[in-house]
């Protein structure tokens, strides 16, 4: 399954700062790609899932910890007591 850059792009607006689920955007935007395949491809548009609120943010707003395996936003680093690296 495969999607255009436009259909990709138009995914990650729907989903940027929000808590829909990749799912929530293949069913709205009816695209003909699986979930998993969406959210893969998001990292392309520079947008991913924090690993504790789940809400969509610019990679770069994020800090990835190795240990968690996944990246953080600033409140949850926060309400973890993660320490910057």
């Amino acid at each position: 399954m495969a999607i255009t850059q436009e259909q990709l792009t138009e995914a990650a607006e729907y989903l940027r700062g929000s808590c829909k689920s990749a799912d929530d955007a293949v069913v709205a935007l009816e695209l003909d790609i699986d979930e998993g395949e969406l959210c893969s491809q998001l990292l392309d548009v520079d947008i991913e899932l924090c690993g504790h609120c789940n809400w969509w943010h610019e990679v770069h707003e994020l800090q990835y910890h190795a240990d968690d395996e996944c990246g953080y936003c600033d409140q949850c680093r926060e309400e973890l007591g993660i320490e910057d690296e």
